[in-house]
């Protein structure tokens, strides 16, 4: 089976998972698809797509859909810092040029990986996760007035999972 095969296979995999999940999507081409993934909380833009330039790898970039305003810039660049030190997958990026924070998963050697309905569905649950977990967390530190201390932060994605 050649490169093209398989990474077409991956693309195919998440549109037959978000039809399946009864999903809006949008597929543009054939390396890439643009889902809406939606939770009880929100709605998130996703972009999946198969990039080949460095080595072959499925990218997955999820738009977590809040607005920073120009001058809060300095306060979402140190959230972002904070948020990845909690991330367990993947990672957040702030976008300067429309000031926009983004989830990003990335998994290489696509064609390595099996990109079955049951793989391919809980890697989009885990970006849903991710986006809804850290949603609030990004909310609170634009409305803060002051920085929020790490103390917050640890508290706020404190985890009692298995704690007695």
């Amino acid at each position: 089976m050649d490169n093209n095969s398989l990474n077409t296979n991956a693309i195919d995999s998440v549109e037959v998972v978000a039809t399946k999940l009864g999903m809006k999507f949008y597929r543009p081409g054939d390396n890439e698809i643009s889902l809406l993934l939606a939770s009880e909380k929100s709605e998130y833009h996703l972009l999946v797509e198969l990039r080949q330039d460095v080595y072959e790898a499925l990218y997955f970039s999820c738009d977590m859909n809040i607005d920073i305003p120009k001058e809060n810039y300095q306060a979402a660049a140190v959230a972002v810092v904070k948020a990845n030190e909690h991330s367990w997958l993947g990672h957040f990026d702030l976008i300067s040029t429309d000031c926009q924070i983004m989830y990003s998963l990335t998994i290489p050697f696509a064609s390595a990986f099996s990109f079955d309905e049951i793989n391919t569905e809980s890697i989009l649950n885990i970006i849903l996760d991710e986006c809804d977990r850290f949603r609030q967390y990004f909310s609170i530190a634009m409305d803060d007035k002051s920085e929020m201390s790490d103390l917050s932060i640890n508290t706020l994605f404190f985890e009692a999972l298995g704690e007695a």
